[in-house]
Parts: structure tokens; sequence; C-alpha cells
């Protein structure tokens, strides 16, 4: 038979379309999961041009963690001037929070 359904699967869905029938709900069930994986590696590759938004802290939290490699890459990306001031944003803010644990 030609066009059998594989109800339950993204083909399914679509040989249910093509033929005019309203898709039975394993098969919307697995298209609304291959769509949803489809979008998910359309975002991460779109993150790959456009970065991500990030607090200070967190970033110089992650800079000094970071391999010395990679710390040189962030160097010459975004400048010493910038580095150095998230790295005071972060001694500043650990400050802060031992003051007030120590209070």
């Amino acid at each position: 038979m030609h066009g059998q359904v594989s109800c339950g699967t993204n083909s399914g869905y679509h040989t249910h379309l093509r033929r005019g029938e309203k898709a039975c709900d394993p098969c919307k069930a697995a298209h609304t999961d291959y769509q949803r994986r489809a979008n998910a590696v359309r975002r991460s590759k779109k993150l790959i041009d456009q970065g991500v938004t990030v607090q200070a802290v967190t970033f110089a939290e992650l800079y000094l963690a970071a391999p010395v490699p990679l710390q040189n890459r962030l160097d010459h990306q975004l400048g010493a001037d910038i580095i150095d001031a998230l790295i005071k944003a972060h001694d500043d803010y650990i400050s802060m929070v031992q003051k007030g644990n120590a209070a």
C-alpha cells in the first residue's frame, strides 16, 4: 500500500496532511517534538554569531576560572580595559558580600 502512515512519527504527521486527514495525536506529538528540536538547533546556530547577555560579575567569575588560553582570547576580543573593569566589579561584589556576611 502506497503512503502507509507510520503513526507516532514526523513523517506520519506529514502523510496524514498529504492525504487531507487530520493528524492523530501520536503524530501531532512527534511533529511537535521534531519542531522543538529543529528550533533548538536553529537557536544554537544563531547564538554562535550573536552571543548572549550575562551579568558582569558572572562573566568575571567565568573569566577567572577559565584556562589561560581562553583568558588570552577574551583579552584580545574584549580588550584589557573591559576585562579589568569586569574583574574590579567582581572584586567589589565579593567584598560587599563578605562584609554583609561578617555583619
